[in-house]
């Protein structure tokens, strides 16, 4: 159960996932990645405009003894970020994404994710300033080797009084039925993707094939007792499930021709429900402003702004 008693300064937050290259094929453009680092500056950067002043924010996640690994070293104190949680390893490199993104669709992308320092996660030793962090972060990718996936799990295991945020983002030849099981059933904030929903819908026969997504929420939420669900369906909006209702955002994103790039925006959204819930924000305000910034985001070239603009523009509760 998420805790009824919200944290209103001095959040501590700990992430656990991949970070990596993403090469994007078309433009024969890199960039450092992974949704892991992108939910991370979104946080940091949110909080800050928020007004904390010494937010705790770590990401643990392995990258190799390589150039790449030595910038995304780099861009996570950048960013703000507690860095003890990096680990270096020196027998595999840091992980690259290679993305091809669909002409006549550019919210449709195709993943080639190559194995990884980030599967070999070994246990982190390093302690927060709390007992446990006030929310901690895990997805599907990061568990797709029995090292990292190990790992993870002893992490969200030991983390009694934390509230447990999956992102689940699934890639091919990237996850399984135990993976998602597991996961599903440690979550109390499931962040996940309409054609994701279907996929689970159907792995674990929760609905009918024909039920629709609202429907499918609310069977989920049932059989894996998660309280929050939000659900993005692209250029359709969201939805979210939280405190036994369903809410639909007011606010539409952007048209097809508006979008620059998508890659982010899931993020930016992940972050603003993290955040929202440990804030206490109505789920009216945390869909609709989740909403917002992921719009900002596709309008933008990157996946995270250079410039706090996106975030000053939110309307954002004081």
């Amino acid at each position: 159960m998420i805790r009824t008693e919200f944290v209103r300064e001095n959040i501590e937050i700990r992430i656990f996932g991949e970070v990596l290259t993403d090469y994007f094929v078309e433009k024969n453009l890199r960039v450092l990645g992974g949704a892991p680092l992108n939910f991370a500056a979104h946080v940091t950067r949110l909080l800050k405009i928020l007004g904390e002043e010494a937010p705790s924010i770590m990401l643990d996640t392995r990258v190799g003894n390589d150039p790449e690994g030595s910038q995304i070293i780099n861009k996570i104190q950048s960013i703000g970020l507690d860095p003890r949680g990096i680990q270096v390893d020196k027998k595999y490199p840091t992980g690259l994404v290679s993305i091809t993104v669909d002409p006549n669709d550019l919210t449709k992308h195709e993943f080639t994710i190559l194995p990884a320092a980030y599967d070999h996660m070994e246990p982190s030793k390093v302690k927060g300033k709390k007992a446990y962090p006030d929310l901690l972060y895990f997805g599907s990718l990061i568990q797709r080797h029995k090292d990292s996936r190990e790992t993870v799990r002893a992490a969200i295991e030991g983390a009694k009084d934390s509230i447990r945020f999956f992102d689940i983002n699934l890639r091919k030849d990237s996850y399984s039925t135990e993976i998602l099981d597991w996961s599903l059933k440690h979550t109390d904030i499931l962040k996940i993707n309409d054609d994701e929903l279907r996929e689970i819908n159907e792995t674990f026969s929760i609905s009918s094939a024909d039920a629709s997504l609202e429907d499918i929420v609310l069977a989920l939420s049932k059989s894996f007792n998660i309280p929050t669900v939000s659900v993005t369906e692209g250029s359709k909006g969201s939805f979210l499930l939280m405190n036994n209702q369903l809410v639909r955002t007011e606010i539409m994103p952007l048209t097809t021709s508006e979008i620059k790039d998508t890659v982010g925006a899931g993020d930016s959204y992940a972050a603003v429900l993290a955040i929202g819930i440990l804030k206490g924000w109505t789920p009216e305000q945390i869909i609709d402003i989740a909403t917002d910034l992921a719009s900002k985001i596709c309008s933008i070239e990157g996946a995270i702004p250079s410039e706090d603009s996106p975030y000053k523009e939110l309307n954002l509760p004081e």
